[in-house]
């Protein structure tokens, strides 16, 4: 990706707020209500914290990883993703037994740096993270409203697994669409 910035690991550190910041700023749309949006920004952003040295924490068994882009000069995190071993119940293949792989999560880039093979850089160095763990197979999740991910995911082998019902958005939620896709 040789347009300015690089990846790098990070543990749950003061390093991790950066990427905590640009992931509340991505995923928590409700920031611009009048009154209690920034409330409930701040609420989200101490979620995501906590959920992120939960992970950060957890046995070998369940290894995570947080992957962040930065600008070269500045260090400025431009983009984060996480990567951990997950059991997914859409995907699991039979009642009697738990079924593990690399779930890749929270991908977020800053505005300025879309378009410009981040989320691809970011894409390729969580899925280099899940072979070395030995998965065989990676999977996420991404909002069934966001083109541009499910383009990007998509272009590099994602296949649709499973999805949200529909129904969710009359109710205020998001549906979301399931990718996977088998890692030579």
């Amino acid at each position: 990706m040789g347009h300015g910035a690089c990846i790098a690991g990070v543990a749950t550190t003061i390093r991790t707020i950066p990427s905590l910041a640009l992931q509340a700023s991505c995923f928590q749309t409700s920031r611009h209500v009048p009154l209690v949006g920034p409330l409930l920004y701040c609420n989200f952003a101490a979620e995501v914290l906590s959920e992120m040295r939960k992970k950060a924490r957890t046995p070998p068994d369940y290894p995570f990883a947080s992957l962040v882009l930065e600008e070269r000069r500045s260090r400025e995190v431009v983009g984060v993703v996480e990567v951990s071993r997950a059991r997914l119940q859409e995907l699991q293949r039979s009642k009697d037994r738990a079924f593990f792989q690399a779930y890749i999560s929270s991908m977020a880039v800053e505005d300025a740096w879309r378009r410009r093979g981040g989320a691809t850089a970011l894409l390729v160095a969580a899925e280099g993270v899940a072979r070395e763990w030995g998965q065989a197979e990676a999977a996420l999740h991404v909002y069934a409203d966001n083109g541009a991910g499910i383009a990007l995911y998509t272009a590099r082998g994602y296949a649709r697994a499973a999805a949200d019902a529909t129904w969710l958005a009359a109710v205020g939620v998001r549906p979301r669409v399931l990718l996977t896709k088998r890692l030579e």
